[in-house]
Order: C-alpha cells, then sequence, then structure tokens
C-alpha cells in the first residue's frame, strides 16, 4: 500500500514531495511503453491518495495532487474511465471555491487531461465553459501546450461548442501568442489550432479577433500567415 500523504503526522513538505513525485511518474508513464497497462493497474491505490490531496489544507499539496489525477487520466486512458464522473464532481468542486492561483491553472490542465485522452467520457457541455472561462493561464505558463492540445481537440469533436466560446478562446490563445515565455513547441500547436478555427469557422473566428486590441490583431495575424 502506499503510506504516502496518508498520515496526518505527515508535514506538508513530506505530502506535497511525495504527491508532487506520483505526479511527475505518471506523466513519465504517459509516454513510456507498456506505461498505460501499468497506471492502469496502480489506478486503483494512487486515486484515493490524490482525492484526498485535492482536499488539503495546503495549496501546493491540492496543486500537485490536481496535477497527479490529471496525469493518472492521460497515462491510464481507457481503463479510468469509469472514474471519470467522480474525478470531474471533486475538480468541479475545488474549482468552485478555489483562490490559489496556480492550482486554478493546473485544474484547467487536468480537466484538458482528461478532456485529450477520452473527449466522448467528459460531459463538454458542462465542462468546457468551466475551462475556458478560467482561461488564460497566469501562474502555470508550462500547461499552455496541453490547454492548446485540448482546444483543438474539442474544435475536431465539437466545432459548435468551440465556435460557442470563441471569444474567450480566441482571446487566450492572443494571450500565449503574446508571451515571451511561450516555448516552440507550443507555438506549433497554437498555430494548428488558429489555422483549424480559420479554416473552420471563419467568421466567427474574425469577429472575436477584431474584439482584441489592434497590436494583438496583428500578432495572430503574423503568426496565422507566416507558418
Amino acid at each position: 500500500s502506499f503510506p504516502w500523504g496518508q498520515k496526518s503526522s505527515c508535514t506538508v513538505a513530506d505530502r506535497s514531495f511525495s504527491i508532487g513525485t506520483i505526479g511527475e511518474i505518471l506523466q513519465a508513464l504517459a509516454s513510456a511503453p507498456g506505461g498505460r497497462g501499468l497506471a492502469g493497474r496502480l489506478s486503483s491505490r494512487l486515486l484515493p491518495v490524490l482525492v484526498a490531496g485535492v482536499k488539503d489544507r495546503d495549496a501546493e499539496v491540492r496543486n500537485n495532487s490536481v496535477f497527479g489525477l490529471g496525469c493518472l487520466a492521460e497515462a491510464a486512458g481507457p481503463i479510468i474511465v469509469s472514474d471519470y464522473p467522480m474525478m470531474l464532481s471533486v475538480f468541479s468542486n475545488l474549482l468552485a471555491k478555489e483562490s490559489d492561483q496556480k492550482v486554478i491553472d493546473n485544474l484547467c490542465a487536468a480537466l484538458s487531461r482528461m478532456i485529450t485522452s477520452n473527449v466522448g467520457a467528459v460531459p463538454l457541455d458542462q465542462v468546457f465553459p468551466a475551462l475556458v472561462l478560467n482561461l488564460p493561464l497566469k501562474e502555470d505558463l508550462e500547461e499552455n501546450k496541453t490547454v492548446l492540445t485540448c482546444l483543438d481537440v474539442v474544435h475536431k469533436h465539437s466545432p459548435a461548442l468551440v465556435v460557442r466560446f470563441m471569444k474567450p478562446i480566441v482571446s487566450a490563445c492572443s494571450h500565449v501568442a503574446a508571451l515571451k515565455e511561450t516555448d516552440e513547441e507550443t507555438r506549433k500547436v497554437l498555430v494548428v489550432l488558429l489555422k483549424a478555427l480559420v479554416q473552420d469557422s471563419g467568421a466567427d473566428f474574425q469577429a472575436a479577433v477584431s474584439s482584441l486590441p489592434a497590436e494583438q490583431q496583428t500578432q495572430l495575424h503574423t503568426l496565422i500567415s507566416a507558418s
């Protein structure tokens, strides 16, 4: 069994570190050969630990637990779909009362991982608005790639839903485009998404872009035409 994170005698630093380590292992399993089966076998032991961590008093423990749950969804894939309703309920409850920005960013990333891994298992009408309305990410900028990948998946799966939230989506894209911290890989994912939006929902996309400040409009147009 996993003693980590269970005893209240554990210091916050211990809980945070052990749960953070679980998250990093799960993230590595997502791309490792045989990782899916292993993550699936571990899921029944890890889920209770991570769900308990989401309710922790300490923001760093909550943050690492949310990250771990998102990575578990990504690594275990279809094996964990039966736990999706419980996980979504845990995230929804946390999102309603969370005040720590990094935790909110990680909630967006975890929801994105769940959607990207199993888009058909998520009630998008309920979950997608909560995700989009908490964008752009403000502190955990490394997760922009995760979120943009998810937006692309939802656009392919439920284009009408993306059109409904085109304005906040375009605004979030513009925010990522302007960040000097945005790496090359994230930019590539951003361009793929922008081009798909132009191609499939051109009028709605242009309307959303035209509501941005002039400088941001130019930046997005340049990004789309340059690549």
